[in-house]
């Protein structure tokens, strides 16, 4: 497969995913061009898709991993190749959601009053301009939650049980082993809650919204680091190879875990040596933000305002050399 066209245009489609999509998915997609890029002169393809086929067998990739590479090879094959299509989803021949909607199986296997339901969902949801895919997405989880009140013998939304919901979220009688996503559930009450404006639904949409279960989101909490690999950081900070800034910058990174942008804006007054903490405005998200100053932090930013006797005018903790009215860069 020849490369060039993708050579010659690199920097211009990186710079319009970077102004397209997200910052995550804009450098997953940065890699996978450097990666094809890599087999310019050695590769037996013909078109993106034998690339993809080689990319995702060059390791255990999960199914997830694969589905969104499939997505980056085909963000830029639409860049490369305006006209075909790569790796086609199973449902693009339909033109709408309506149709699409309706070669899918979930459909197929509910009666006529849950089919009515949905197809007045597609309705509105087109009507308010919502995108085909989203439409289905929101179509095919609801088909899979009536179709399981079917199942128990609720044959139209007035005649489901609150048992007969639960058990769509909950595998046992207590409530405690979760099977539905708070997202799965946000997704549902979209739906009951666009059909509710319609008389028709309104009873029976509300009846299963008052039932439906109200668990918050959860955040998973990902350990990044292992012990040792904790003390292997500690240990670095604490040579004599640190200044004494970089020392205390390392130390509230480490033991904070607050971002590079938030320890660079960090001002004197953000700091409360009586009570030990640190108070911020958060520049991701704007949320305030306060943090216990363990002993170890309080030390190391002590020492270093001992050392370097700090007075600047702009009132930040950690100022670029020479030059007390600007913080240090969050990046280097």
């Amino acid at each position: 497969m020849d490369l060039r066209i993708l050579e010659e245009n690199k920097e211009r489609i990186i710079k319009e995913f970077s102004e397209e999509l997200n910052n995550g998915d804009a450098r997953h997609i940065r890699y996978e061009i450097n990666w094809i890029l890599s087999k310019a002169d050695n590769n037996s393809w013909v078109t993106l898709e034998d690339a993809y086929r080689e990319r995702i067998s060059t390791k255990p990739y999960s199914n997830i991993t694969k589905s969104n590479k499939k997505y980056y090879f085909r963000c830029i094959c639409k860049k490369l190749y305006p006209g075909p299509v790569f790796m086609p989803r199973v449902y693009s021949h339909c033109e709408d959601p309506d149709d699409m909607l309706k070669t899918s199986k979930g459909y197929g296997e509910l009666n006529h009053g849950y089919r009515d339901l949905l197809d007045t969902y597609v309705f509105l949801a087109k009507k308010a301009g919502k995108k085909w895919d989203t439409i289905f997405i929101h179509c095919s989880l609801t088909a899979k939650f009536l179709r399981h009140l079917q199942d128990k013998g609720a044959n139209s939304l007035e005649e489901a049980a609150e048992a007969c919901v639960m058990s769509f979220f909950y595998a046992d009688s207590q409530y405690e082993q979760q099977l539905r996503s708070y997202s799965y559930k946000e997704k549902l009450a979209v739906v009951f809650k666009t059909c509710m404006t319609v008389d028709e639904y309104t009873t029976g949409c509300r009846h299963v919204l008052n039932m439906i279960p109200a668990f918050g989101y959860v955040r998973k909490n990902v350990e990044y680091l292992t012990a040792s690999e904790a003390e292997a950081i500690r240990d670095s900070i604490d040579s004599e190879q640190l200044s004494r800034r970089d020392r205390a910058i390392m130390m509230i990174l480490l033991y904070t875990g607050m971002r590079s942008c938030d320890v660079a804006s960090i001002k004197l007054r953000d700091i409360d040596w009586k009570s030990e903490t640190i108070s911020i405005v958060q520049k991701k998200t704007a949320e305030p933000l306060v943090l216990a100053m363990m002993p170890a932090v309080g030390n190391a930013v002590f020492e270093y305002l001992c050392d370097s006797g700090v007075e600047s005018p702009s009132g930040y903790l950690f100022c670029e050399a020479g030059n007390g009215r600007n913080h240090i860069p969050a990046k280097r």
